[in-house]
């Protein structure tokens, strides 16, 4: 018996270890973006906001998105005076495009309002109970007041992204922190030719004067 059941449970974890982030219909399109700052350097994720590059300029890349995550030390979750510690993802208003979290309640055009709010259910849960979470007003502290404007199902066991909430990252001009740049691609994308055409686009940043830029397939994060 138990070593049946060792069994079943090994082959559980080899299954969703081999299926993470397939639920996402554009999994074998997503791209992040990763940077070398020097040859002596290990390869790092960054934003290309922060660059102040636009990768859409490219014909083979049909969105980009910046997402930034804080742990719950970072940014402070307060309702009726009482802290909750939650993970954020601060992600554009176009993050929905991108990937299929599903939204039990709202739109997926919920974060062009900068003033908005995402809860996964666990969360809305913990904060509200049995009650109406949607319209509520959470504060994150130094960031200001979000209403509530949607509930994410529970991210699946098999998500490489983590997070409890959502918000815009167009409710503030600056973060004090780089993210992930996530590329949608298309068919006309081809890696090393496209890791071409970036790698040397950092060096116009006064910090990146030796950097290579090139991507990283979401399947092989």
């Amino acid at each position: 018996i138990i070593g049946v059941l060792s069994t079943f449970l090994i082959y559980l974890w080899v299954n969703s270890e081999l299926n993470t982030n397939k639920f996402h219909h554009n999994f074998d399109r997503l791209y992040t973006v990763v940077i070398q700052q020097s040859p002596v350097d290990n390869i790092k994720p960054i934003s290309t906001d922060l660059l102040k590059i636009d990768l859409t300029q490219f014909a083979e890349v049909d969105e980009s998105i910046e997402a930034i995550y804080f742990n719950p030390d970072m940014l402070k979750m307060k309702y009726k005076n009482k802290y909750y510690g939650a993970g954020g993802l601060v992600t554009d208003s176009t993050f929905f495009d991108l990937f299929d979290f599903k939204l039990i309640d709202g739109t997926p055009d919920i974060l062009k309002n900068p003033s908005n709010i995402i809860l996964t259910e666990s969360l809305a849960q913990r904060i509200f109970g049995e009650n109406d979470p949607m319209g509520e007003f959470i504060e994150l502290n130094q960031r200001g007041v979000f209403q509530v404007a949607g509930i994410l199902q529970d991210l699946p066991s098999n998500s490489s992204l983590s997070f409890d909430y959502i918000v815009p990252v167009h409710a503030q001009r600056f973060w004090g922190k780089s993210g992930l740049q996530f590329i949608l691609t298309n068919d006309s994308f081809r890696k090393a030719d496209f890791d071409e055409k970036i790698k040397e686009l950092a060096r116009k940043h006064p910090q990146f004067k030796e950097s290579y830029l090139s991507t990283v397939a979401f399947s092989d994060l």
